[in-house]
C-alpha cells in the first residue's frame, strides 16, 4: 500500500507538471492563432475548432486521470477538508447530504488510512447517485478512542445484498479498507435504502502516523 501510494502520487505530480502543462501551452498557442483562422475556409475553420475542442477534453482527462490516482484535496489538505469539499460537490437540489463528524481541523493520519476513508466515501455517494434514486444521504465519520468509524445512510431504492457480491464496487471498497486494517459492512434490501459501515483502529492508524512523522 505504501508504494502504491508513493507511486500514485508521483504519477500524478508528473500528470500535472508535465502533461497537463505542455497541454495548456498548446491550448494558449492555438488561442492566439484564433484571430487568422477567419481567413480560412469553412472546412479549415471547421477543423480548427474541432482540434481545440479535443486538445480541451485532453486537459480535462488529463485532470481526471490524476484525481483519481491521488487526490489532490486529500495530499494538500488532508482528511478533514477533503471529506467536506466532497459532500459539498456531489449534494444539489436532486440530493441532500447530511454529514456529520468530531474530527479536528488539524487531524493527521497516515495517507493510506485518509486515501481509504475518502475513497471509500466517495465511492458509495457515487453509487447513491447513479443507482439508488435517493433523495437524502445521512454520513458520519466519528473518531473514538480506538476506531474510527464511517456510516452512511441512503433512502433510495436499495437493493438485495446478498445476491450482489461483486457490483456497485462494493469488493473495491471491501479490499480497500481490509488493507489498513479495517472492514466495510454494506446492509441494502430492495425498497430499504443502504447502510455502509466502515471501521478501522485507530491505534493502527496512529501508529502508522507516528511512523510517517518520524520517517
Amino acid at each position: 500500500m505504501s508504494a502504491e501510494l508513493r507511486e500514485r502520487s508521483r504519477i500524478s505530480k508528473e500528470l500535472h507538471d508535465g502533461l497537463q502543462q505542455t497541454l495548456s501551452a498548446t491550448f494558449h498557442s492555438m488561442e492566439s492563432l484564433k484571430k487568422g483562422i477567419a481567413q480560412l475556409d469553412d472546412a479549415m475553420q471547421k477543423r480548427y475548432i474541432r482540434g481545440k475542442e479535443l486538445l480541451q477534453r485532453s486537459i480535462q482527462e488529463s485532470r481526471e486521470i490524476a484525481h483519481r490516482l491521488l487526490p489532490k484535496v486529500i495530499e494538500d489538505n488532508g482528511l478533514y477538508v477533503a471529506m467536506q469539499a466532497l459532500v459539498d460537490g456531489l449534494k444539489g437540489p436532486s440530493l441532500t447530504i447530511s454529514y456529520h463528524h468530531n474530527l479536528e481541523a488539524d487531524l493527521e493520519l497516515d495517507k493510506q488510512i485518509e486515501l481509504t476513508i475518502y475513497r471509500i466515501a466517495q465511492e458509495s455517494l457515487t453509487n447513491v447517485l447513479k443507482y439508488a434514486k435517493a433523495k437524502h444521504v445521512d454520513m458520519q465519520l466519528l473518531l473514538y478512542e480506538d476506531e474510527i468509524m464511517l456510516t452512511l445512510e441512503d433512502d433510495g431504492v436499495g437493493f438485495n445484498a446478498q445476491k450482489v457480491t461483486d457490483g456497485y464496487g462494493l469488493m473495491s471498497m471491501k479490499n480497500r479498507a481490509a488493507a489498513v486494517g479495517g472492514f466495510v459492512q454494506i446492509d441494502s434490501r430492495p425498497g430499504k435504502g443502504t447502510n455502509v459501515l466502515l471501521t478501522i483502529p485507530i491505534n493502527l492508524a496512529s501508529t502508522d502516523s507516528k511512523k510517517n512523522v518520524e520517517n
